[in-house]
C-alpha cells in the first residue's frame, strides 16, 4: 500500500456545492417546522440553522479533498446571505439582529463542520497498488 499527502488545492465548485447543500437543509428543516406546527421560538429560530450548516459543513469537509474548512466557511456564507434574502423579501425587511444572528452563527457552525469534516478525513490517502 502506498500513502499519498492529500490534495490541499481549494475547489470552487465545493463552495457552491456546499451553499446549495446547506441552503436547501435549512429550507427543508424550516419548511419540516412550520408543516408540524412546532412552536417557532428563539432556539428554533436559531438552532436549525445552526444544525444545517454544521451538518453541511461536515459533508463538504468530509467529501472534499481540498482546503475544506475555508470552502465550507465561503459555502456557508453564500448560503447564509442567500437565506437572509429570501427572508428580508418575504418578510419585507430584517433587523440588524436578525441578520446578526442569521449570518455569523451559521457561518461559524459551517466552519465548525468544515473542520470536523477534515479531521475525521485524515491528512493521507492510502492506495492499494
Amino acid at each position: 500500500m502506498t500513502l499519498y499527502e492529500k490534495d490541499k488545492s481549494f475547489s470552487i465548485g465545493w463552495v457552491f456545492g456546499g451553499a446549495v447543500i446547506m441552503f436547501v437543509m435549512n429550507l427543508f428543516a424550516s419548511l419540516l417546522i412550520s408543516l408540524t406546527g412546532l412552536i417557532y421560538s428563539l432556539p428554533i429560530a436559531v438552532g436549525t440553522p445552526c444544525l444545517c450548516f454544521l451538518l453541511g459543513g461536515f459533508i463538504v469537509g468530509r467529501a472534499s479533498a481540498g482546503r475544506t474548512i475555508l470552502e465550507a466557511g465561503l459555502g456557508g456564507g453564500i448560503a447564509a446571505a442567500a437565506t437572509i434574502a429570501l427572508i428580508a423579501v418575504r418578510v419585507h425587511g430584517v433587523t440588524p439582529m436578525g441578520i446578526a444572528l442569521g449570518s455569523i452563527l451559521p457561518f461559524v457552525c459551517a466552519l465548525l463542520g468544515g473542520l470536523v469534516g477534515e479531521k475525521l478525513q485524515g491528512d493521507s490517502v492510502e492506495v492499494q497498488d
